[in-house]
């Protein structure tokens, strides 16, 4: 876990110098953030107006400084995901985001994806979770989080520094400008295993196209020995009369609720069409909003969050505004 310090804006400020010194770039980042953050929300801390302003400026030129040694990564392994199902999709999440619309039942298989990730972590126990992160402050009763790229540095970090040597609980990495995060990376005698959890009870070809990529993107940093689904297994939960929704610690036996399956022969062949949709979804993002006329796309393989919005009553024809 990284560890930030905890003070008065010139604290952080001079905590955010020395990590820039020892090239610590998302240390320096968030603490810097936090520098600026106390200043704006919280009490004066004895300081003048000029002072304050001045501590400002110098906090965000080491901001400045630190992300230019970020990862750029465009993409995400979501993203791409929806730039396969439909390129209108993957531009209004990055750029209309605020518009999507969740119903609650695809909010119910969200939060039945998370359970299941949970439990399918203790058939790998002692391992770290490198997405956990020190993200929240209250600053004179206003809660302040840090901005999501400072975050994800900081979870690309934290793998980085542990996966080498540990089980690591959502491993991400970056290549081709494509971030991507496994479910659990095993560290088997310097032998690495990847198991990505899915709450589905079966692999389907969305499924395998997501671990193709998660592929792609983590076999830059880390020789992958082989890549394992780690499923729902129907015939037991309709023995006991559940469905994925209603699973939890005490109504089922871990040891019998997965299946867990090699991908590895079927994700390989996959890598130049993977590499092909990459640049692809990059173009798509560097032009104007696509026009898509909506269709199957919008349920399939799940019901769309901008289906609303693609269904305001315009025929557009394929192509670009």
């Amino acid at each position: 876990m990284v560890k930030l310090c905890e003070g008065s804006p010139g604290v952080y400020l001079e905590a955010a110098r020395e990590c820039v010194g020892r090239k610590a770039y998302a240390e320096g980042a968030v603490n810097a953030w936090w520098c600026v953050k106390y200043c704006e929300e919280g009490e004066p801390y004895g300081m003048s107006v000029e002072g304050m302003q001045s501590m400002i400026r110098e906090s965000q030129a080491v901001l400045r400084k630190c992300k230019k040694h970020f990862e750029s990564n465009r993409l995400s392994k979501t993203t791409f995901v929806y730039g396969c199902i439909c390129r209108r999709l993957l531009w209004l999440y990055k750029n209309r985001n605020a518009m999507r619309r969740i119903s609650e039942a695809t909010r119910k298989k969200f939060d039945a994806g998370h359970v299941i990730g949970e439990l399918a972590q203790r058939l790998f126990p002692d391992g770290v979770d490198a997405s956990a992160i020190d993200a929240d402050r209250v600053i004179d009763m206003t809660r302040v989080s840090l901005p999501f790229n400072i975050r994800q540095q900081l979870w690309l970090e934290q793998t980085d520094a542990w996966f080498r040597t540990r089980t690591v609980y959502e491993a991400a990495f970056v290549y081709d400008d494509v971030f991507a995060a496994v479910d659990i990376l095993v560290n088997a005698d310097g032998r690495h295993i990847a198991y990505e959890v899915k709450s589905h009870r079966s692999v389907t070809d969305t499924i395998l196209r997501d671990c193709a990529l998660q592929y792609y993107v983590i076999s830059r940093s880390c020789r992958l020995d082989d890549f394992f689904i780690v499923y729902v297994d129907e015939n037991y939960l309709d023995e006991l009369g559940l469905t994925v929704e209603e699973v939890a610690d005490a109504n089922v036996d871990i040891e019998r609720l997965f299946v867990v399956e090699s991908v590895m022969s079927r994700i390989l062949p996959m890598q130049d069409e993977i590499r092909a949709k990459v640049r692809e979804c990059k173009d798509v993002l560097a032009h104007g909003e696509p026009a898509v006329k909506p269709g199957e796309q919008c349920s399939t393989p799940y019901e769309c969050m901008f289906a609303h919005y693609c269904r305001r009553g315009a025929d557009y024809s394929d192509g670009y505004y």
